[in-house]
């Protein structure tokens, strides 16, 4: 769940729900690991994460991810 401090005038709450296959999930928690090395010195020796695959002969992930937008209203 992912809470932000966004608020509305009108009283209302928005509340963002994500869920990801094990496959999406290994290949975020590594990405999160690999995305500061592209912002590095580029004179700078660095060794990046390499990302998770699960395809076999090729490059990329595939993987299953959903996203659902709900708003909560709290008025009186």
């Amino acid at each position: 769940m992912n809470a932000s401090s966004e608020y509305e005038s009108n009283d209302k709450l928005r509340v963002l729900l994500e869920t990801g296959t094990a496959n999406y999930y290994q290949y975020r928690k590594r990405l999160l690991k690999h995305e500061p090395y592209s912002y590095e010195d580029p004179f700078k020796p660095y060794s990046p994460i390499p990302l998770y695959s699960n395809v076999s002969g090729g490059q990329g992930i595939f993987a299953g991810y959903q996203r659902d937008i709900y708003y909560l209203n709290f008025s009186e």
